[in-house]
């Protein structure tokens, strides 16, 4: 049985408290997991969207992985993540983990710390299969990425702030906790060159990513705007 878990609301946010990462559906988990996720899935359904919003999410702990943290073992309602996220990785709690989910208007986010652009590319989107998996995300955008960065710059920098627009031409696309879940994989795996050798396999390393931010809008011809920026620790 956990020490404790909870999921209340603070003002705008829904705060979660949890002894330890949720782990996904399909794998063994205790059932206070289910619980807790289960928990912040209907408190969602209760906070309002506003016109102009992206879900905004932070987790406090350096190695968790953002995506699989706050996004996918949750199960997050399509609606909010129909304009976008933007995933934060905070400083760890004395104990447990802390997830926070509040709307925050659409726009880049000021970092806290001075940053570097490491890269800023334009990825045209000529059918939509480069989106149909995170590997036809990877393989889509590495050489514009991979031409866009410095030498050595992805392996040598300690955190990175990741932000991607898509751009979804005449047709309005809503976003979906899938079609993020391709976008990050993918084009993280693609900073990171972590792609096996046969290209097949990706092991995205959003635990070197401090901010991720995924939008969807209109536009038009169809394309993946991608920037990352480098700030020190």
């Amino acid at each position: 049985m956990p020490l404790f878990w909870s999921v209340e609301r603070d003002g705008d946010a829904v705060v979660v408290n949890c002894p330890e990462p949720l782990r996904c559906a399909h794998d063994p988990h205790p059932a206070w997991m289910g619980q807790c996720a289960g928990a912040i899935r209907d408190e969602l359904r209760l906070l309002g969207i506003a016109e102009g919003t992206l879900l905004e999410a932070t987790v406090a702990g350096d190695e968790l992985p953002l995506g699989e943290t706050l996004l996918y073992e949750v199960g997050i309602p399509q609606p909010h993540v129909g304009v976008g996220v933007r995933l934060t990785r905070m400083p760890a709690a004395p104990a447990g983990v802390v997830q926070r989910y509040r709307h925050a208007a659409v726009g880049t986010a000021t970092p806290e710390d001075p940053a570097v652009v490491l890269a800023s590319v334009r990825v045209p989107i000529t059918d939509g299969h480069e989106l149909d998996t995170a590997h036809a995300v990877w393989l889509a955008t590495r050489d514009a990425v991979g031409a866009a960065l410095p030498a050595g710059a992805a392996s040598s920098t300690g955190g990175v702030d990741l932000r991607v627009r898509f751009v979804t031409g005449v047709a309005r696309t809503q976003g979906s906790v899938e079609v993020i879940r391709r976008l990050l994989d993918g084009v993280s795996a693609s900073v990171f060159g972590s792609a096996d050798a046969t290209g097949s396999e990706l092991s995205p390393a959003d635990d070197r990513i401090r901010t991720a931010e995924v939008t969807f809008v209109l536009g038009a011809s169809p394309q993946l705007e991608i920037e990352l920026r480098s700030s020190p620790d």
